[in-house]
């Protein structure tokens, strides 16, 4: 009998540490996953409709700069999730075939673990609109991305890709 009274006293005590556990109030003091911007996706060419790949033909000129990013982590001690959130400016400039005062595009951020298979890809639109008489703009685009995360693995486990989507790759997207 006094091993189950000794038994229930210390459950007692435990209890709300284990619950407190189980409760995923311990903060994720682990590595966030690296972000790169993918080198060839950091530029693209817009096109004229119905013209040629010339470099005459280009109605915009897009590039990727400034990418910043951050990680949060929210679930328990043996699994969770790390949300990533990040933003990349996209420079545009106008070529010789420009005649519209705005340009539309799509980022994409794409999650890889360490074995270089895909995890989750998502894509992200955009808008770059030029003043008139302007030949440059710029704009931030927001990305995110998510891991599901088991106590075996850390941030530093997965990378991020972001890049430009291009129309071929649209049609090659599963």
């Amino acid at each position: 009998m006094r091993w189950r009274h000794a038994l229930g006293v210390a459950l007692a005590a435990l209890g709300p540490l284990l619950v407190a556990g189980c409760a995923g109030d311990e903060p994720y003091a682990g590595p966030c996953p690296a972000v790169f911007l993918l080198d060839e996706a950091r530029t693209t060419a817009v096109y004229r409709p119905g013209g040629g790949r010339d470099l005459s033909d280009v109605a915009f000129w897009l590039e990727l700069s400034d990418l910043k990013s951050a990680c949060g982590f929210r679930g328990g001690l043996l699994a969770g999730v790390i949300d990533i959130e990040g933003s990349v400016v996209v420079r545009a400039e106008k070529g010789p075939e420009a005649i519209a005062n705005a340009v539309t595009f799509e980022i994409f951020s794409t999650l890889v673990n360490r074995d270089g298979a895909v995890l989750r890809k998502a894509l992200f639109p955009g808008l770059v609109r030029f003043a008139a008489g302007q030949s440059r703009a710029a704009t931030v685009v927001a990305f995110e991305s998510g891991v599901a995360l088991l106590e075996e693995h850390s941030g530093d486990d997965y990378v991020v890709f972001v890049g430009f989507q291009s129309p071929a790759r649209l049609k090659a997207a599963p």
